[in-house]
């Protein structure tokens, strides 16, 4: 908006600017931790960082294993960019793997332009969307447990429930792109990218003003106002100013699973059993197929029966600007109840020390995560949901509308633009971007992008 010549007015209700991409020092420690987002699979193929050149903004790290996959103490398998070099940790499995994702790796740029393009992005791809289908049905479907189902039950979970159709596509996108542009993390923290925007937006005369709640969409005149809100923090805004039943899918909108999380501080790196553990940033720390899928599943019933499926991330062994003193961070979370209590850190770290039983001798402190903390410093992380509402095949075709323009609300002159709005969770900054091109268009007839490489 500020690169199209609008004076642009940014209002955040926490103290700090950055959301999710906050980089933060916790305690006394001279060590950076990335509070939310840390790993960005989709920055690199989203439309709106190639065109504000994000890649000459921030130091990407792009290792060339994308993640690992602890089955059991003994054993890993490794994600790599290059995809022929699967061979060596999948064997005779190849074939398998080959079929959900190999017709994916044709175009990183088609890729992103069908799963971050918002609906008109799939309809403009439906070779893609039929591929991205077809691997999802064999991924939700899957009942083995063997080192293929094993790495995409892994991958789901990231995504949200082990049966869910939605989520099984999803993760067959966020695998194709451990081949494409890879899993990288900034040198320095997720703070980086939010950095690099609020650089530009106020080197074009864009202002913010911090810990300010708003309550009132009238404090505001402008022709133009877009939302980063959950649609049910919308709907408070919108009440009253359009017909509720114009309201109902945003109060309908349902949150996803809850995660707790928790940064530890290490004298040392982790001391992992397999060795392979330590040539990737992301890992997924969950075992087979069979033990995950019974993990995520008792978290969805509200019950924590025994070790929880973990992801977790080691940056300062690839990023040794995070830390200025020798210490080392690692962060993990799991998907738990709602109403989970700290306690839960117990059962994370467990899972850790299956992988590395010496663990707790280089811990030297930890902070953790509720799902309560969560949604109390970000109101879009309803209930501890950190994908700003469920994946599920309802709410990925209406996020959070059925329609073309799924950003627009009810009311004129508002727009949406989260984590709950098309096309959903990830650092791509696509949803802010593909609401702020229509804003521009129905407005003021700008139907050209403005540019906005580093000038």
């Amino acid at each position: 908006m500020a690169r199209a010549g609008l004076r642009v007015r940014v209002s955040e209700s926490s103290t700090l600017l950055g959301g999710g991409m906050k980089t933060l020092r916790l305690g006394p420690y001279d060590l950076l931790h990335d509070t939310c987002s840390a790993v960005h699979p989709q920055a690199l193929n989203s439309e709106f960082f190639q065109r504000f050149k994000i890649g000459n903004r921030v130091d990407w790290i792009t290792p060339d294993v994308s993640f690992a996959h602890a089955v059991t103490p003994e054993r890993s398998i490794l994600v790599h960019r290059k995809m022929e070099s699967m061979k060596i940790s999948l064997n005779s499995e190849m074939r398998k793997y080959s079929r959900r994702i190999l017709r994916l790796l044709n175009s990183q740029e088609d890729l992103g332009a069908a799963t971050l393009g918002g609906p008109s992005g799939l309809l403009q791809h439906p070779v893609i969307l039929a591929q991205l289908g077809l691997g999802g049905l064999f991924a939700a479907a899957d009942r083995d447990n063997d080192t293929v189902s094993t790495l995409f039950a892994g991958l789901i979970s990231h995504c949200g429930q082990q049966r869910s159709l939605a989520a099984s596509v999803a993760a067959i996108a966020l695998g194709a792109s451990a081949h494409l542009g890879g899993w990288p993390i900034p040198r320095g923290g997720s703070s980086s990218i939010a950095q690099a925007m609020i650089d530009d937006i106020e080197k074009y005369g864009g202002v913010f003003r911090t810990n300010h709640v708003v309550k009132d969409l009238d404090e505001f005149e402008s022709p133009i106002k877009i939302l980063n809100m959950h649609p049910r923090q919308a709907n408070e805004l919108l009440s009253g100013k359009v017909p509720e039943r114009n309201l109902r899918a945003f109060r309908n909108f349902k949150p996803g699973m809850s995660v707790l999380k928790v940064d530890y501080v290490l004298k040392s790196p982790v001391p992992w059993n397999d060795p392979l553990l330590s040539l990737t940033p992301t890992l997924h720390l969950g075992g087979s197929a069979e033990q995950i899928r019974r993990s995520e599943a008792s978290a969805e019933k509200g019950q924590m029966m025994g070790l929880p499926m973990v992801i977790a991330g080691q940056p300062t062994l690839f990023d040794d600007s995070r830390s200025k003193s020798g210490l080392h961070s690692l962060w993990a979370y799991c998907h738990v109840p709602a109403g989970a209590g700290p306690g839960i850190a117990d059962q994370i770290t467990a899972q850790i020390e299956r992988f590395a039983p010496d663990f707790r001798k280089v811990v030297i402190d930890h902070y953790t995560t509720t799902p309560y903390m969560f949604n109390s410093r970000n109101a879009n992380y309803v209930g501890g949901d950190i994908l700003g509402g469920a994946v599920n095949m309802r709410q990925l075709l209406t996020r959070p509308k059925f329609g073309l323009n799924p950003w627009r609300s009810p009311l004129k002159g508002v727009w949406l633009a989260s984590a709950s709005v098309a096309p959903g969770p990830s650092v791509h900054g696509m949803a802010g971007y593909l609401a702020a091109l229509d804003a521009l268009d129905t407005v003021f007839g700008i139907d050209v992008p403005p540019d906005l490489s580093p000038s």
